[in-house]
């Protein structure tokens, strides 16, 4: 868990969108993963001047931890969190199992750069993160999205942010970022409710993360109800109960029972227009 180069220039862009880390929380206390070189670059990217003795006590100040950048983001403290004490962090909470009632509310930025996807009931310890944030303050996520086997417990799909950060659990729809790690481009992902098609990332852009940024507007209850995947949520209301006799289900069935006698050309040929890709990524600055 830490911050990569990618990381810095998405809290950068954070900070310029409006996130108040004055008051801020990290989940898993996050380790410095880029050069000093990289750290000035990212802040002259930003419109901002990072002084060299300021950068190199962003380094040495806690050991290559995440504090001192923190203080050059705004924020007056930051506190970590962590299920052993092994790196020091400020709490040791173990995010399997509900939050604390003391953290809820408490954070006006929560931030997580690759700590979630280790905790295996992660359902918990999204709402977790999700609770600790005061209302008008941001949750922050850089989290595994694929070509990641094997790094932690789960690589997760941009339709789990979007459902999960809704005005029903207290939240604004997300900002879904990700970046080419060729060409260092970045790209908005869009909602899969919004294309009406799923959202499928990889291929040519060579991403391995996405980054998710959400205002929560409300203190109410997280997940009272569990979400469901868009595009089968809309089906379930276009065919809902009662409708299984119209003459589109009825052709629908048939068109499944019948399935196998449809010849092979053919039945590829629907498929792909069936399987096609929605445009589902714009090209940001940040």
């Amino acid at each position: 868990m830490g911050l990569t180069r990618h990381a810095v220039r998405f809290l950068l862009h954070c900070r310029s969108g409006g996130v108040d880390f004055s008051a801020g929380a990290m989940i898993g206390r996050q380790a410095l993963h880029l050069s000093m070189a990289e750290l000035r670059s990212c802040f002259a990217k930003s419109g901002a001047k990072l002084a060299v003795e300021d950068a190199e006590r962003v380094f040495t100040e806690a050991s290559g931890f995440a504090e001192p950048l923190f203080k050059l983001l705004g924020a007056a403290g930051i506190e970590s969190f962590d299920a052993s004490s092994y790196e020091g962090a400020t709490h040791v909470v173990d995010f399997n199992v509900p939050l604390p009632e003391a953290f809820k509310g408490r954070y006006s930025a929560v931030v997580d750069s690759g700590s979630l996807e280790h905790v295996f009931n992660y359902p918990q310890g999204l709402k977790n993160a999700m609770e600790m944030v005061r209302p008008g303050g941001h949750l922050v996520l850089i989290t595994p999205t694929h070509s990641l086997s094997g790094h932690g417990f789960y690589q997760l799909s941009p339709e789990v942010f979007f459902r999960a950060l809704c005005a029903a659990n207290g939240y604004e729809p997300p900002q879904v970022l990700i970046c080419s790690t060729i060409k260092d481009a970045w790209y908005r992902v869009a909602d899969p409710a919004a294309v009406a098609a799923r959202v499928r990332l990889g291929g040519k852009l060579l991403t391995d993360h996405l980054f998710v940024v959400s205002r929560r507007t409300a203190a109410v209850p997280i997940f009272a109800e569990w979400p469901q995947q868009s595009d089968y949520s809309s089906h379930w209301v276009k065919n809902g109960a009662g409708s299984g006799t119209s003459k589109v289900s009825k052709l629908l069935e048939r068109l499944r029972a019948n399935k196998h006698r449809i010849p092979t050309p053919l039945l590829r040929a629907y498929q792909r227009l069936m399987t096609r890709t929605p445009q589902s990524l714009t090209r940001v600055r940040l």
